[in-house]
């Protein structure tokens, strides 16, 4: 499959860097719509909006900022902006930090690839992602410049195969070191380790409050995995399957066929 026409969103917004900086790597190559969420919906996951209408703010040829997640954006793009010119490809990013481990299932930059692929639709998650602890986060430098080359490489070859994969492919492109950044790696999931703390206080009302955070992290380092890679410096490529439910567990659960349907 060689795309012609790609999607972008993201889950830092529609004015993030890191989407206007993969939109102008993009546009050389491909026709660009941008369809995102008109503000930052970070670790939003898969959430949808139901209980309230969407709107939809045209910013300019092909792009809206859309007041709802990144999942929106995939079924207002896909279900009536692009209905008569739908997308090749959606590409979700490029996010800034890392979305490694088990942080890809709060991540609205990885939900809305997924949701996307649900929908039929081939898709890519990419992140530039950085080893810090979380309160230097705020002080790191992201370029972007990185990832989005590598995005439109990775693009190009899987352009090449006979049919695009089976899966949504999560992509890391580490940002520490850059100069002695090395080539992708295929990954699985490793685990990522918070603190988990509760930071509790009172607001100037007297009310108590509770924020939930960490400022510990630690990575997995076990060879093959995304959290490994990424602390090495290579790039990680991981695929990532929504499918629901674990055929594994079936025949230890049928036991469970013999309970009464009614109890009582």
């Amino acid at each position: 499959m060689t795309p012609r026409r790609i999607l972008v969103t993201n889950d830092d917004g529609i004015d993030a860097t890191g989407l206007r900086v993969l939109v102008a790597n993009l546009a050389e190559h491909y026709e660009v719509w941008i369809v995102a969420p008109n503000q930052e919906q970070s670790a939003c996951g898969r959430a949808i909006t139901l209980r309230r209408p969407l709107r939809a703010e045209p910013r300019g040829e092909r792009a809206w900022a859309v007041d709802g997640t990144p999942v929106d954006c995939i079924h207002l793009a896909l279900k009536h902006l692009m209905i008569d010119t739908p997308p090749d490809l959606v590409v979700s990013g490029i996010n800034r930090g890392a979305n490694l481990g088990q942080d890809t299932v709060y991540s609205g930059t990885v939900s809305a690839a997924l949701e996307a692929w649900g929908l039929e639709v081939p898709a890519l998650a990419i992140s530039e992602a950085t080893i810090v602890r979380l309160q230097n986060e705020a002080t790191t430098r992201y370029s972007y410049t990185e990832a989005a080359a590598f995005t439109c490489t990775l693009i190009s070859a899987l352009s090449s195969w006979a049919s695009w994969p089976a899966c949504v492919l999560n992509v890391n492109v580490p940002n520490h070191d850059l100069p002695n950044l090395r080539g992708p790696l295929v990954t699985m999931p490793g685990k990522v380790d918070y603190s988990r703390d509760i930071v509790s206080g009172t607001d100037p009302r007297g009310r108590p409050y509770y924020w939930i955070g960490g400022q510990e992290v630690r990575f997995d380092s076990t060879p093959g995995t995304d959290t490994h890679a990424v602390c090495s410096n290579n790039i990680s490529i991981t695929p990532l399957h929504d499918a629901i439910g674990h055929a594994p567990a079936l025949p230890e659960l049928r036991r469970l066929e013999r309970l009464p349907g009614v109890v009582g």
